[in-house]
């Protein structure tokens, strides 16, 4: 069922008026996460998604990396949006706002459905098919020295073609960037240990983490769909 709020929250728009992001018409609520909440909006013509960042979220990312958050995952999705190949793989960044008490985001609406979901109906071949696509991503991303894309069925949308069948083609959409790389900063002192030895390297979650897509359906679900 299509989600019914409609509407921003108060403090939202007032904090929006007179920046370029004040003119987004709502269509619907998307979802929630840790870190955000997104909106289905028409911003400039265009179909996208505005997330609003919680401030106990930006407060923490500022406090710990010396720039807003918004600002944080629109850079990170331009970068690998401008990755030679990887354009129509990853959803586009429109603008971001990081003035004040509400930092926010807008980027390309992906309309399409859950690869958690996609893969309980999808023929094997064509699971096959886009596991070898996801492994292209993951390498153009890294030889661009860009790791830890925070893999996760829930995380990645397939889109194009039927939910389960044959026709058109299907392309995976990354659309979710704000999740700092382990390499970065890690809460885990072993990991960190094993950075500065050289045992593993930044590339290692994401090659790890390829697994969750051949899994079977369920094994890997960790949450909903946060965009």
């Amino acid at each position: 069922m299509e989600p019914q709020e409609k509407t921003l929250p108060d403090c939202a728009r007032a904090a929006l008026r007179g920046t370029p992001l004040e003119q987004v018409h709502v269509i619907a609520l998307l979802g929630e996460g840790k870190r955000s909440r997104a909106w289905r909006v028409r911003w400039q013509g265009r179909d996208s998604v505005l997330k609003l960042y919680r401030p106990d979220a930006s407060d923490k990312h500022l406090r710990r990396h010396g720039t807003t958050l918004a600002r944080y995952e629109y850079r990170r999705n331009l970068t690998l949006y401008r990755i030679p190949g990887l354009e129509s793989h990853i959803a586009r960044p429109f603008a971001f706002w990081s003035d004040g008490p509400v930092q926010a985001l807008v980027q390309e609406y992906v309309d399409g459905v859950l690869f958690e979901d996609f893969r309980k109906t999808a023929p094997p071949h064509v699971l096959r098919t886009l596991v070898a696509s996801l492994s292209r991503i993951v390498r153009r991303a890294h030889d661009a020295r860009v790791f830890d894309l925070d893999l996760h069925p829930n995380n990645i949308m397939v889109t194009g073609g039927s939910v389960g069948g044959e026709c058109g083609r299907h392309t995976l959409k990354l659309y979710d960037f704000n999740k700092i790389p382990f390499h970065e900063y890690s809460p885990n002192p072993l990991a960190t240990l094993l950075l500065r030895l050289h045992l593993i390297g930044p590339e290692s979650r994401d090659l790890r983490r390829l697994h969750l897509f051949t899994d079977p359906p369920g094994r890997s679900r960790l949450g909903t769909r946060r965009q």
